[in-house]
Formats: C-alpha cells, structure tokens, sequence
C-alpha cells in the first residue's frame, strides 16, 4: 500500500498496463464488429474500478474487494472475445482447432454441445446418468471424482459478504446479479439525509415494519414458484 488506504503505484501500473493491453484488443474487435454490449459494459467496469483502486482511500477489505472486481472484470472481458474471436468461428466451422484450450471447458448432457465444443478445440464433460443394473452405454474406465477441498479454498469470506444471487447457475439471471452487485458495492451513507427526532423514527419504524411484512408475504409467494432469490441489503436499491 501506498499511505493509509490506498493501493501501491507499482500494483496499479500493473493493472493499467494489463486493461491497455486488453482495449487495444476490444478496440481491434469492435473496428471489425458490431459493437458487443457485454464487452464495452465490462470496459466501463474495469476502468471505473481501476480509478478507484488508484485515487480512492478505502479500508483494506474495501481495497482487496477493489482488486478482485478488476480481476474479474478483465477475466470476463478475456473470456468473452477469446469465445468470439477463436472459439465460436471453430464452432461454425469458419476454422480447425489444432489443439486443446486451457480452460475449465463445459459440463453437458446435450451430444450435439459435445460436439461443438469438441470442434472448438475447448474439454468437455459429458454427463450421463449412472442406472440400475446393465449401464446401457460405453464405458472406458471408471474413477473417483476429485474433491474440491483439495483444490479449491472453500473458506468462507472473512468478513463475509451479503448473498446477492441463490439460484440456478445455468442462467443469465446469475450474471446479471453479478454485474447489478458490482457496479453498486461501494456505497457511503448520504450526509445529507436528516436525522429524524425519535417519534418521528419511532413511527417510521412501525411503518417500515408494517410494508417488510407485506413485502416479505409477497416476496414468498412470487419465489414458491422457482428456485431463484435475492437477498435484500443496504444494497437493494440496485437491484
């Protein structure tokens, strides 16, 4: 760190060299393109949350929640014009993938998104429901399947963060909330909001408890319906 609350120089002149690398290639792609939504809203992100990380004091989770926003948002944008730009002309069959990409790759039960992505040049893993009795289908070997506790940190944050997305992962609503959470994180209370006398928020409350009741029983009733809910914070406004 640089002084109190700041982010070193060095490590933000690392990451300004990292996002002027990456818009050379969004700039290339869009002179070539129609301009791609997804692409310029994570360019905006990446360069607000990179001003902030350089001239904003913040305590230090505040700070180490800055960086991680920046890795994503430049893995995101990474991601999506590698996909653009290699792997769905593969797809299409515009070109051959010699080798194998070092990525995660996709989980599927679909033969034909085996297919693609197997063209792409991208791993895939096909799912298929282990029955009772003959397994009607090839099997090659059989193994354990890895633990992710070996690999991964599964420690919860410390301090933890609020829930802003309990759903599906399969789905754009994900991402969506992702993005909403992102560009709304960093808030500070209002100086200018008045401090209302204690009868006055002594009735407020009431009132605010009376319409979260009313809130909470609709709320329930709209959610019974699928799995895919949002928890409501300070930030909640944002959403």
């Amino acid at each position: 760190m640089d002084g109190v609350g700041q982010l070193s120089r060095a490590r933000c002149s690392h990451f300004e060299e990292m996002k002027k690398d990456l818009d050379v290639r969004i700039a290339t792609y869009h002179n070539n393109n129609a301009p791609h939504d997804l692409v310029l809203l994570l360019e905006r992100d990446m360069h607000n949350v990179l001003t902030r990380l350089g001239s904003l004091r913040t305590t230090y989770e505040q700070m180490v929640f800055g960086v991680t926003e920046f890795q994503r948002c430049y893995l995101e944008t990474l991601g999506i014009l590698d996909y653009l730009e290699i792997f769905r002309p593969r797809k299409n069959g515009l070109t051959t993938a010699s080798t194998v990409a070092n990525c995660v790759g996709v989980i599927t039960s679909q033969p034909n998104i085996v297919q693609d992505f197997f063209h792409a040049g991208i791993r895939v893993w096909f799912c298929r429901p282990k029955q009772p009795g003959s397994f009607p289908h090839i099997i090659h070997n059989v193994v354990a399947p890895f633990e992710p506790l070996s690999f991964l940190c599964l420690d919860k944050a410390d301090p933890p963060f609020c829930v802003i997305y309990d759903g599906p992962l399969d789905t754009s609503v994900k991402h969506t909330a992702v993005h909403r959470f992102s560009r709304s994180w960093l808030t500070y209370k209002d100086p200018f909001t008045p401090n209302p006398s204690s009868s006055i928020q002594s009735a407020t409350n009431k009132s605010l408890t009376s319409r979260a009741s009313a809130s909470s029983q609709a709320f329930s009733s709209r959610t019974t319906q699928g799995h895919c809910k949002y928890v409501f914070s300070n930030l909640a406004a944002a959403f």
